[in-house]
């Protein structure tokens, strides 16, 4: 489906799209200040504009999840449980590349806890697509560590080459986006810890505080509703935000827990540090707790599970006939993203204005793909 996630418009694509035509040289951060969080994942939709595609992060998505479904095909409770998440709904038709590291993450953990990694070429593929998981995004660095501490644990026997190959994985993935950064940004890490690189620029310090803050705990902790959000959806606007009550009860699963080494409840608590307590970043941790949660003879998750079933098929069903029915998006992109992409419907609305010269939009708070002033 054509491009409609405000993310997707404001930043990732965004991004990757500015990248390609212009580069980052003399970027205006007033009017580009999301582009200070880019990482490997807007890299990697730099394919969107050489594809002249709009949609290559979610057909990764979409894809990255088929192959593993397909690899892992046993694991019948994982497709079943993941075809009840409302927030799948979200990450399938989005630019964010969230489900494709997502299902990287658990498999990487997959190969450690069941000890498939036997030779040192197979220890080089790990840790490399470790820091490249690391590298999507400036949170998943707080996902991987505990995750690398473990397999170090794990084998021990390899310490000394593990932490060679370590150094050398950091320098070939890591290295050139801390180097990309600095060097047009001024701050490796940007835009998070400015005064350690810069001189405190304000416009750093507010867009770092919007993503520790924005629809997190740290300026909303007495709104019960946003604990609720991430287990059950309290508005209509956000049904796709949610994880489902599933994840409410595997989280709280001791014996799973234990049998996963508290690894869910760790990224859980690495979140809620940061402020933040969107549904979305604790996907890592709702994958791990679906794929190795094996009691189906359970009859809560039995009646709960088919409770969400009922709601996904109704919801995809509305969302499919307004789609490709009522709004006819195989022939016509254009009624689909006046309906569902407020940055398009936004576009419009400027460029009644153009004749007239610069135009103050006071509503609007975020850059848009479609404009380029």
């Amino acid at each position: 489906l054509p491009l409609s996630d405000a993310d997707s418009i404001a930043v990732h694509l965004r991004s990757a799209t500015h990248i390609f035509l212009y580069g980052l040289k003399n970027l205006d951060y007033t009017l580009n200040h999301e582009f200070l969080s880019i990482s490997n994942a807007e890299i990697l939709l730099l394919f969107s504009p050489i594809l002249q595609s709009d949609n290559f992060g979610s057909q990764l998505n979409f894809f990255s999840l088929i192959l593993f479904v397909l690899v892992y095909w046993k694991k019948f409770s994982f497709t079943k449980f993941i075809l009840t998440c409302p927030l799948m709904l979200f990450l399938i038709s989005t630019q964010k590349l969230q489900l494709f590291f997502g299902i990287l993450y658990l498999y990487l953990f997959i190969l450690v806890f069941e000890k498939k990694i036997k030779s040192k070429i197979e220890i080089f593929f790990f840790l490399f697509l470790l820091a490249f998981f690391s590298s999507g995004k400036i949170n998943y660095i707080l996902f991987a560590i505990p995750l690398y501490f473990y397999f170090l644990l794990s084998f021990k026997k390899y310490l000394k080459f593990n932490i060679i190959i370590s150094f050398i994985v950091f320098f070939v993935v890591l290295f050139p986006i801390f180097f990309l950064k600095f060097k047009y940004f001024g701050n490796p890490i940007a835009p998070f810890f400015d005064d350690l690189f810069g001189s405190s620029r304000i416009i750093f310090q507010e867009y770092q505080n919007s993503l520790r803050s924005s629809q997190g705990w740290l300026n909303n902790f007495k709104d019960i509703s946003i604990y609720i959000q991430p287990f059950f959806p309290i508005k209509l606007a956000n049904i796709t935000n949610s994880l489902g009550l599933i994840f409410l009860l595997l989280f709280f699963n001791y014996n799973l827990q234990k049998k996963l080494n508290y690894f869910p409840v760790i990224i859980f608590i690495l979140i809620i540090v940061t402020g933040q307590i969107l549904p979305r970043y604790y996907f890592e941790a709702f994958l791990l707790l679906i794929y190795f949660y094996n009691n189906s003879k359970n009859k809560l998750f039995y009646f709960v599970t088919n409770i969400q079933y009922v709601f996904m098929i109704v919801a995809c069903s509305i969302f499919l006939y307004l789609s490709y029915f009522q709004l006819n998006v195989l022939f016509d992109k254009i009624n689909f993203m006046k309906s569902f992409s407020y940055g398009y419907s936004n576009f419009l609305n400027y460029n009644k204005y153009l004749d007239i010269g610069n135009v103050f939009v006071a509503s609007d708070g975020r850059g848009n793909i479609f404009s380029k002033e």
